[in-house]
């Protein structure tokens, strides 16, 4: 009998269009999305000039404070962002207990369609667990990967304990991570933003290179986790500017 792992890693395939779809999904509904979050939420991007500064691909890694943010983080590209796919590190379907209609935006046919694709649960192995991600970076150079370090929702508003996905795909694939910070939005209601209550204040920092991120560290899953957490504490300071 096959090792598991090495079942899972064979099973897990990029599909021929897996690089086409965001792109297409990103040409006729972006903009009216970024028109949105500007008048309603009166958003603000700050540090854009630092993604000058680093060539793709890479991983944009945000706090995770509301659903809104896998839309939001896209605004850091502009109105009109060049034909980059942004795909994103998502849980598997079971995790979103959504019902009726919600079932297809939540972990169905939509997330695919916004390039989101499921991290494998349980496997204990990153390898197999971000297998699709990986082949992502690998193969499509021009592309970007956004990952939540967290691995789920605040629900107080403070910052989660890093998993150590992000870090282990960044070293996998030799990609650096974009740090970004968004902060409004939480616990935000209908009402509040329909009324404009709220302001979305979007930062992104200077990116980080592998060999900085594991200073001092293996890739062991402890490590990795250690590595995520500087990610994580990036973000923090990244927050605290907005405060200062």
């Amino acid at each position: 009998m096959k090792d598991a792992s090495i079942m899972l890693k064979s099973e897990t395939k990029v599909k021929w269009y897996t690089f086409l779809s965001p792109v297409i999904w990103e040409i006729f509904v972006w903009l009216p999305i970024y028109a949105a979050l500007k008048f309603f939420l009166r958003m603000e991007i700050h540090g854009q000039e630092n993604l000058k500064r680093v060539a793709f691909p890479y991983i944009l890694a945000s706090n995770h404070t509301s659903e809104l943010d896998p839309v939001a983080i896209k605004a850091i590209f502009g109105p009109l962002p060049p034909f980059i796919p942004v795909f994103y590190v998502a849980r598997e379907s079971s995790f979103y207990k959504k019902k009726g209609i919600q079932s297809f935006f939540y972990g169905g046919p939509f997330f695919e369609l916004w390039g989101a694709f499921a991290a494998r649960v349980g496997a204990n192995d990153y390898e197999v667990s971000l297998k699709t991600h990986i082949d992502i970076l690998l193969l499509r150079k021009r592309s970007v990967m956004c990952v939540f370090p967290e691995g789920n929702k605040t629900r107080d508003g403070n910052l989660l304990p890093a998993k150590g996905g992000v870090a282990y795909l960044a070293t996998r694939t030799n990609t650096p991570i974009v740090p970004i910070a968004m902060d409004g939005v939480f616990k935000m209601t209908k009402k509040e933003f329909l009324l404009r209550k709220r302001k979305l204040v979007i930062v992104v920092g200077k990116p980080i290179y592998p060999d900085a991120l594991f200073d001092g560290l293996s890739t062991t899953p402890g490590d990795c986790k250690k590595a995520a957490q500087r990610v994580i504490d990036t973000i923090a300071r990244l927050l605290r500017k907005q405060f200062v």
